[in-house]
């Protein structure tokens, strides 16, 4: 793996983790996902 790529790598990991720290904190976010989620899961075509 080129040194680049690492690097990339090691870039998309820390901004997710960045990410779903954020989110965790957000315990309003948390539940409008859960509702959208419920929301999907209970769609049918």
């Amino acid at each position: 793996m080129s040194g680049l790529t690492a690097s990339i790598l090691l870039d998309c990991r820390r901004q997710s983790w960045l990410a779903a720290k954020a989110d965790l904190a957000d315990a309003d976010l948390l539940d409008v996902m859960d509702d959208a989620l419920a929301d999907v899961e209970s769609w049918t075509a």
